[in-house]
């Protein structure tokens, strides 16, 4: 229960007052709020180093009960993930039928990892975006200069 409400970012404080609610009161929940501000920092701290490898094994199990999804990855020298893009039936169907206009915005930084998230858009007959595909990039400064 606690991990599930992890995941999207609930924090632990509200987790606590959740399952307050969902116990029948503060007196019902065998542990303290601090307790369980100290378990999620420490879930933290254990997963911090491998939560790379989670989500390459999630895009990877994506890739095998997923037709048509890709992925491509690339890690360095500290076999640290570098860069990471991914993309499903339907994007790449979309992108063949509507590939004409094809846009990537590099400017939105994530706060955890420091890496850029990249959009792959274009437009569909009714002007409306669609994806294409994502891209997540350590470095998108060193991308640039090897793809020119």
């Amino acid at each position: 229960m606690i991990c599930k409400n992890c995941r999207p970012n609930i924090g632990p404080s509200n987790v606590y007052h959740f399952l307050k609610e969902q116990d029948g009161g503060y007196e019902n929940i065998s542990y303290t709020q601090k307790d369980l501000q100290n378990y999620h920092r420490g879930l933290k701290a254990l997963i911090k180093d491998v939560c790379a490898h989670m989500f390459i094994a999630i895009l990877k199990k994506k890739k095998e009960v997923g037709i048509g999804f890709f992925f491509e990855y690339q890690v360095d020298e500290q076999n640290q993930l570098k860069n990471v893009f991914w993309l499903d039936s339907l994007s790449k169907r979309s992108y063949a039928l509507l590939g004409d206009i094809l846009s990537f915005d590099m400017t939105h930084k994530t706060n955890s990892y420091s890496v850029v998230f990249v959009p792959f858009t274009g437009l569909n007959h009714h002007r409306q975006l669609i994806c294409f595909g994502v891209g997540l990039l350590r470095d998108e400064k060193r991308v640039i200069s090897q793809a020119i």
